[in-house]
């Protein structure tokens, strides 16, 4: 007697999911663990696709056409809730009718965490957006605050001006608060402009990408060293260059992509041959050649219609912000086509040079003397903050100097005697602890007073506990509390 029963399936000893595919678009599966999470079968890729309105079959097959690999996320059938699911297939043979293999695993765990992670980045992304408009916020706050509290304290015998005053000050108070709400929100991304090789960020930004690119792309780069600083923000320069980047990429469909990025510094330029009117510019350079057509792309970043796309219109604006230009033009080379854009953006060098200011270092101010009066030494890189102290100080009798970043301020310090210094926390080259140590270096006992928008209590952790010379101020400043606090400070310091 013959026994009917069939072999053991010795894929249903596998914890996973194990399915065939065909040209057609349906699945097959190939033992329990495939079954259960199929219960029609042959399910449709369309059945799976994990959003109800995009069907995927087409992009799948045709990826697995070309390349004979898909991976992605599908969705399971025949449940109320379907679940999560991760495929992985390839091609396994040409003449079957059923020519891919692969495996699906119903990985909620994963996509949980990809899901935070997600969510996470856009947490920080806006905690920097947050950030950076909460600290220009902050520094034009000082200015409405700090010269309405001087207007309230002159505006003595009119009591109308002094309820007006105090009426700004009142609700410039609240905006103030707020904004330390925004500040304390966005403290891991703030895009302060700083002194910077373009070279290094464009590099570091080819860096980044290379870590995420797709496998039918090529990123290569060429960045000639020590090329001249220019001021910007480095985050909003990454996102610029990493913008490109997924241009191009989008651009090539699903052809290879083969991209180079050159930095280099172009002297002797006419500069009536230029918008920024320069003589030399840093030329950064992007090829972009893929086997997919591109005929648009020269017409699409030439224009700045909301139609060119966001990434467009991002390109544009930082280019505007820097002064900078830029030309493309098309490449066609056999069976490849592409686009070369250079991108020109003046250094700070040539831009002062064109403002008249070479040879001279800007942002030092001549101090404003009164006869024998106590010395004072402002390290702020807003013009407008610089002012209102000065403005503030000089009202009050003392002798007020001032200074851009902490490199000239701790140049000032050296060659003059001042009684105080007033230093603020975020500056453009090097940051308030790195000035504060410079100062000590030379001169142990000097009263330095910090002011900054962040919080006070974080920037006191990082300071020396013991140092009996140091103070804060908490920007926006208010006239009487910022002025007591100085003057307690020096007096402190005396008292020694």
């Amino acid at each position: 007697m013959f026994s009917t029963s069939l072999p053991p399936n010795p894929m249903d000893s596998l914890p996973i999911a194990v399915v065939s595919l065909d040209d057609d678009g349906r699945v097959f599966g190939l033992n329990h663990e495939a079954k259960a999470l199929l219960p029609d079968e042959p399910t449709s890729l369309k059945a799976l696709s994990p959003l109800t309105e995009h069907d995927v079959t087409d992009e799948i097959i045709g990826a697995l056409q070309r390349s004979g690999r898909w991976e992605g996320e599908l969705k399971g059938a025949g449940v109320e809730r379907p679940a999560r699911l991760w495929a992985r297939l390839t091609r396994a043979s040409e003449s079957d009718a059923q020519p891919y293999l692969g495996v699906i695993d119903e990985r909620e765990d994963y996509f949980d965490l990809k899901d935070q992670l997600t969510e996470s980045e856009k947490m920080r992304t806006i905690g920097r957006l947050a950030g950076g408009i909460a600290h220009n916020l902050n520094n034009s706050m000082v200015g409405v605050l700090g010269y309405a509290s001087l207007l309230s304290a002159r505006a003595t015998g009119d009591d109308r001006l002094v309820k007006y005053a105090d009426n700004i000050i009142t609700a410039s108070q609240r905006a103030a608060d707020l904004i330390q709400q925004f500040l304390s929100f966005g403290v891991h991304g703030d895009p302060h402009p700083v002194m910077l090789c373009l070279g290094d960020v464009a590099e570091i930004a080819a860096k980044l990408y290379s870590k995420s690119y797709p496998a039918r792309v090529t990123l290569d780069f060429c960045i000639q060293p020590n090329l001249p600083h220019i001021y910007a923000s480095p985050l909003e320069l990454q996102q610029f260059f990493h913008s490109l980047f997924l241009y191009f990429q989008d651009q090539a469909r699903d052809g290879a992509l083969q991209m180079t990025l050159e930095a280099t510094l172009i002297r002797e330029l006419d500069p009536e041959s230029n918008p920024a009117g320069v003589d030399e510019a840093i030329e950064v350079t992007l090829t972009a050649t893929s086997d997919h057509p591109m005929r648009s792309t020269v017409q699409q970043i030439g224009a700045l219609t909301p139609a060119a796309g966001k990434d467009i219109l991002f390109f544009h604006e930082v280019l505007n912000k820097h002064k900078g230009w830029a030309s493309i033009e098309a490449i066609q080379d056999n069976d490849r086509s592409g686009a070369r854009l250079h991108v020109f953006i003046p250094p700070l060098q040539a831009l002062k040079k064109k403002r008249g200011e070479a040879g001279t270092e800007a942002g030092a101010v001549k101090p404003r003397l009164h006869e024998n009066a106590i010395q004072v030494l402002v390290i702020d890189d807003e013009e407008m903050v610089r002012d209102l102290v000065g403005d503030l100080l000089h009202d009050k009798g003392y002798a007020v100097a001032m200074a851009h970043n902490g490199l000239k301020g701790i140049e000032m310090a050296g060659t003059q005697p001042f009684a105080l210094v007033i230093l603020d926390w975020s500056l453009p080259d090097i940051d308030g602890l790195d000035v504060y140590d410079r100062l000590r270096e030379t001169q142990p006992t000097l009263p330095i007073l910090v002011s900054s928008g962040h919080s006070i209590e974080e920037i006191r952790s990082e300071m020396p506990k013991d140092d009996p010379h140091l103070g804060f101020v908490q920007k926006p400043y208010h006239f009487m509390e910022f002025l007591q606090t100085a003057a307690a400070l020096l007096r402190e310091s005396q008292d020694l």
